[in-house]
């Protein structure tokens, strides 16, 4: 095989000069990505009916065609007039004209980045439905098993995931993993795949490959979506034992339709993804345009307390869980445990628009809550209460002249209820949400529930259920903004948060944190995350585990503390209630304090500072003004020894390392003499410590 090959920013592409297969991508300081490669370029081209399997690619086998490969100072332009074929047909007239396609790469401004796009044109009269683009084919387990890969939101071993072995063989076909692959999507929080941006790293600690898509908001696949069009399919050849990544588009090109894909970029790094993430988290500082400014208070914050007062039917004594009388004990609690800031659900009926009749007259009625309120206030704890202005009840359905789904659709829930969630003759919450956000009425509902809560209420503070966003003009999003603009000249402190769905591009721009059902681990690893959003902190949920309050604070994830009785709803008990936990929040809060600026100021690194993955603890650095600190949790009972390397991050020079236990009490301390060092933890599974290198 002949190959073309070219260098642009440190990284030697090498070309099929015979297909324009990227076959090898060589990183300056990684070495080889790709050794084997095939593809670049591939599109789903069907045939009705027998054969909608066809595909036309640069490694297609079929009516073959040499691209022109143009390389000039800095840039490859690979040309190929028709595709290949990955099969052959007895329909080739359907075909004629073929599909034309052009990938270019640069070398990007960064000096250490190329960008990369590709231009579809279909010349021929059947369809094309899909283009995957990049298509990365070939990559290698730089890491070995412990390659990974890392979005915002998770981090997952595919060549340990996606193998082949007897217990992923028991399933369908078409659902195994080692035949499927895993598929990944962009959106928000809420995904369970972890995607969260239009991000993501294929590698180890030994070095890897960071890629984004260049765009920010609404589209460009999918106009209505804001990221969620954007998937990316990860499969291991379990012959080769190599990866292929590739981001998918659903299309629907007819004769002379053209698609462009936009710009890519990618970043060869050494080390962890840590190393190569800062040209994403530019882009992303680029177009966050934030409605008001972050409270300080949360981004120092340790967690927030939720609690739930009914269980929606406050006629039965037995689903009152607190009173607004209550309100008071509940912020003792939570300062004594380091929390200041109080989501309540649960305290209203729900329904638009609000007024002083909304609040449970069996709670203590309007007067009772403002009070307590205030009272709260006054103890240094906000009250921000939870709303679902955007379900559908059935009430408001009314009042809009909208119709709601049925009761054993909607969010019944009562542990008298059989089932308890969703019963199908408890018709009082059965809903769907807003799909039109333009409808007048329903526009006006909120923004006076809003400034009701805030300015007769006593609450400016605000929890929104299901932050599902509009691309139309005045909708969803340009109230809130409103609001929380108007609300911050009056409440400079007031705060925003939600359930973050399917539309993080727009989240970060008013969300201080989110209220999602997530716990440990969440989505997954949101640590990548948090080193590119200093706004809009992801939370973990937790009920009474002091080993899950331990790994949120050392991800600097926020935690949402909702502990709860047995057999009862979440958020009914205090949490002194658990005393374990108690005693580990009150230490975790005053540690929080003590690294506060790395926290809040300093880049959060992940496990990116070892030289070699620990499977022993689980270890999340962070580094501010040429300081370190590492916070690792034991996984077993033995000593374990973590293999640290500083020098991509700090200067190891006149450094000097002091361990401390999660109570503050330090463990050990010396001076450090190389970049590369061997610490090792004692004491028992689950012990927290913080390692600081000053």
């Amino acid at each position: 095989m002949e190959k073309v090959l070219c260098t642009l920013n440190g990284a030697t592409l090498g070309f099929n000069k015979a297909t324009g297969e990227l076959v090898s991508l060589n990183g300056a300081s990684c070495g080889e990505l790709i050794r084997n490669g095939s593809g670049l370029i591939d599109v789903a081209w069907p045939l009705k009916y027998d054969y909608e399997i066809l595909r036309a690619s640069a490694d297609g086998k079929f009516y073959p065609s040499a691209p022109s490969i143009e390389t000039d100072n800095g840039s490859v332009c690979i040309t190929w007039e028709k595709l290949p074929q990955n099969i052959d047909t007895k329909e080739q007239e359907r075909l004629e004209g073929g599909v034309w396609a052009q990938v270019r790469f640069w070398e990007e401004p960064d000096g250490i980045s190329i960008g990369m796009s590709c231009k579809v044109r279909n010349n021929s009269n059947t369809e094309v439905r899909q283009i995957v683009f990049p298509d990365f084919q070939g990559l290698e387990a730089t890491d070995g098993d412990n390659t990974r890969f890392t979005t915002l939101g998770a981090s997952n071993k595919p060549f340990i995931e996606l193998a082949d072995s007897p217990d992923n063989r028991k399933t369908f076909f078409a659902l195994s993993p080692p035949v499927s692959g895993k598929m990944y999507q962009g959106g928000g929080y809420f995904d369970k795949d972890g995607m969260i941006g239009r991000w993501y790293n294929v590698g180890g600690l030994k070095g890897g490959l960071c890629v984004f898509r260049k765009h920010w908001g609404w589209g460009p696949d999918v106009p209505t979506e804001m990221g969620r069009g954007d998937a990316v399919w990860v499969k291991l050849n379990n012959k080769a034992h190599t990866l292929r990544v590739a981001n998918l588009h659903n299309v629907a090109l007819k004769n002379g339709d053209v698609y462009d894909s936009g710009e890519y970029i990618i970043t060869p790094h050494a080390g962890g993804w840590a190393r190569g993430i800062a040209p994403y988290k530019a882009w992303v500082s680029t177009n966050m345009k934030r409605a008001v400014k972050q409270p300080d208070k949360i981004k120092r914050a340790l967690g927030y307390r939720t609690i739930w007062m009914t269980e929606q039917y406050p006629a039965d004594p037995d689903a009152i869980k607190y009173k607004y009388d209550d309100l008071p004990e509940v912020a003792k609690d939570m300062k004594e445990h380091g929390l200041y800031e109080l989501s309540v659900w649960g305290n209203t009926n729900c329904m638009l628009p609000y007024t002083k009749d909304s609040f449970c007259k069996e709670l203590g009625g309007f007067e009772k809550w403002k009070q307590n309120v205030e009272i709260v206030h006054s103890m240094g704890v906000n009250v921000a209460p939870f709303v679902s202005f955007i379900s559908l009840w059935h009430k408001t359905g009314e009042r809009y002249g909208l119709s709601t789904g049925a009761a054993g659709e909607g969010w019944s829930q009562n542990i008298k209820g059989i089932p308890v969630f969703q019963a199908s003759y408890m018709e009082k919450y059965r809903c769907s949400f807003i799909s039109d956000q333009t409808i007048p009425l329903w526009k006006e509902d909120v923004v006076t529930s809003l400034r009701f809560l805030r300015d007769e209420a006593g609450t400016p503070s605000i929890g929104w259920d299901q932050v599902i966003l509009s691309p139309a003009p005045n909708t969803l999003i340009d109230l809130i903004k409103e609001y929380r603009q108007e609300t911050a000249e009056l409440h400079p402190d007031a705060t925003f948060y939600g359930e973050s769905t399917f539309y993080y591009e727009g989240d970060v721009n008013f969300l201080d944190y989110t209220w999602d059902w997530e716990y440990w681990p969440g989505v997954g690893d949101c640590r990548a995350y948090s080193h590119v959003i200093r706004t809009t902190r992801p939370n973990i949920n937790i009920d009474n585990s002091p080993l899950h309050a331990k790994y949120s604070f050392m991800d600097n994830m926020i935690m949402n503390v909702i502990p709860s009785k047995v057999e009862d709803v979440n958020g009914s008990a205090y949490i002194y209630e658990y005393p374990e936990l108690s005693a580990t929040l009150k230490a975790l809060a005053a540690l929080r304090e003590r690294f506060i600026s790395f926290f809040i100021e300093g880049d959060i690194l992940g496990d990116c500072i070892l030289a070699n993955e620990s499977v022993d603890a689980r270890v999340t650095a962070f580094e501010h003004s040429g300081n370190v600190v590492l916070f690792a949790v034991k996984l077993t009972d033995d000593d374990t020894e973590l293999d640290v390397d500083l020098e991509p991050f700090v200067d190891a020079n006149n450094r000097s390392l002091t361990m401390y236990d999660i109570q503050g009490r330090v463990v050990s301390s010396y001076a450090v003499e190389d970049a590369k060092l061997k610490i090792t933890l004692k004491g028992a599974a689950e012990e927290l410590y913080a390692i600081e290198i000053q």
